[in-house]
């Protein structure tokens, strides 16, 4: 036996000593709602009730009305639960805002699902011209959060966005630019962040620049004599300390 032969031998007994040494992991399949990975999906409820801590604004709602008559505000809950290898977290919900629409004698199939309403009216939430009965939505137009910024993870919805003006611009330039009749309003308002955060950027870039050019400009202009003189004569009395090798000219 040649000693390439003899190598060879010791290094694949060394490699199979390596590998019997190492700890070996299992993992376990996901056949199950408890030993699923990731977040379990519990159901998803709509609403036309207010949410305290999320209310919408009835007047950006007063003004979506005036391109889309049949609009109504969705509070839209989702029930989730982190299933995590069997280690099974308590179930939490995420609170979103929505759009959907009341609508009458509708051309196109409509979404079936269940909408909870108030037992009496809200002021602002009643579609003009009906009642309260003949306000509950048929038709989700939109499910509205940060479609970027999923700080919870990519199977969960994105970030919450608030039911305000932000929400009425992108809306209508969707509704403008014809995503909406193509059927791709849902896509044209599903990444309305990155357009948002520049806005915002500038906006705090402006405010900064208008901010320094008006401390520069106030720090840039000539005291008066009065100012002046106020000045010198608030200044503290030489003392002799501050007077020695100073000589009079």
């Amino acid at each position: 036996m040649g000693w390439l032969e003899i190598a060879r031998q010791r290094h694949a007994a060394y490699q199979r000593a390596l590998v019997s040494s190492l700890p070996s992991y299992s993992i376990p399949i996901g056949d199950s709602d408890y030993t699923a990975p990731g977040y379990l999906f519990y159901g998803q409820f709509f609403s036309c009730v207010p949410d305290p801590l999320y209310p919408w604004d009835p007047t950006v709602l007063r003004a979506i009305r005036e391109f889309c008559p049949d609009a109504m505000p969705l509070v839209i809950r989702s029930v989730w639960r982190n299933g995590d290898y069997g280690q099974m977290d308590e179930p939490f919900v995420l609170v979103r805002h929505g759009l959907g629409r009341a609508i009458r004698n509708p051309i196109l199939d409509v979404h079936h699902f269940d909408c909870g309403m108030p037992a009496t009216a809200i002021p602002g939430l009643c579609i003009p011209g009906r009642n309260l009965s003949d306000c509950k939505p048929n038709y989700i137009e939109v499910d509205w959060f940060d479609k970027e910024n999923r700080q919870f993870g990519h199977d969960l919805p994105g970030a919450y966005l608030p039911f305000d003006w932000e929400f009425y611009y992108a809306l209508r330039s969707g509704y403008e630019d014809g995503s909406r009749d193509n059927g791709n309003l849902y896509e044209k308002l599903a990444a309305p962040s990155r357009a948002l955060k520049a806005r915002r950027q500038r906006f705090r870039q402006d405010e900064g620049a208008y901010i320094e050019k008006d401390i520069s400009s106030y720090y840039s202009v000539e005291p008066s004599d009065v100012e002046a003189k106020e000045q010198i004569l608030s200044m503290p009395e030489p003392t002799a300390s501050t007077t020695e090798g100073v000589s009079a000219s």
